[in-house]
């Protein structure tokens, strides 16, 4: 006997030939509307509710029904700097990182989730979304107060593919024959942003961190990630 056969786990979301990083959950096939409420009903949902698919047809949601539906880390990532020497004693520099093809939770579409459902979207200073109304449908976000139905567990993804000008610099160094008349040997004037600018198609705070600001106690502090600006001085005696 060579080698050993190990059994899948679906039920911790194991299965042989998939990486760790692999989602697998309930697909995701727009929300329930207004002319399919007796068939949302008999799954446990309503009008305006996510609309999971019946992979298998049966008539409920099972975890027949799960499946391997993205993965987690992207599927490829780039860097890129670049240094630039202009106009006598300018210089210039940027740098962009991009990660491309991953899948974040995005249960805040169901409009429900917030605070475990005991959301109060008319008493809180919150981000603005949009929400499903029957004579305003949305195909992506589910109706305020939205329903977490259908007797299972599960969550809604999207893409967060994005590509961050993580940063900006212009500097100018101010000409030698200037500085040693003040008695410095050098002298360097800069100005720099960080996190310039961010280009995806997600829609909700930060493709990155999700506008997780304290993501080491859980999460729980969501706010938008800052855009910041430094000037200073490099000064050489």
């Amino acid at each position: 006997i060579t080698g050993r056969f190990e059994k899948d786990e679906m039920n911790n979301n194991w299965e042989q030939g998939q990486s760790s990083s692999d989602i697998y959950d309930y697909p995701i096939k727009g929300i329930w509307e207004t002319a399919d409420v007796a068939v949302a009903k008999a799954f446990g949902f309503e009008a305006g509710d996510m609309r999971l698919v019946d992979g298998n047809g049966d008539g409920k949601y099972t975890i027949a029904d799960k499946r391997f539906i993205g993965s987690s880390v992207p599927d490829y990532s780039w860097n890129l700097r670049n240094d630039f020497k202009i106009y006598k004693n300018f210089d210039f520099s940027f740098t962009l990182y991009a990660k491309m093809g991953q899948l974040t939770r995005f249960n805040e579409a169901t409009n429900g989730e917030r605070n475990q459902g005991l959301v109060f979207y008319d008493r809180v200073n919150f981000y603005q979304v949009p929400y499903w109304t029957p004579s305003n449908p949305s195909n992506e976000w589910g109706k305020l107060y939205g329903t977490r139905g259908g007797g299972v567990n599960w969550n809604n993804y999207k893409k967060s593919s994005f590509i961050r000008l993580s940063n900006i610099s212009l500097a100018y160094t101010i000409p030698s024959d200037i500085t040693r008349k003040w008695k410095i040997e050098a002298l360097k004037v800069y100005f720099n942003v960080i996190n310039a600018g961010v280009f995806s198609s997600w829609n909700y705070f930060d493709p990155e961190y999700h506008g997780n600001a304290n993501i080491t106690s859980g999460g729980t502090n969501i706010s938008p990630t800052p855009l910041t600006y430094n000037f200073g001085l490099n000064l050489t005696l």
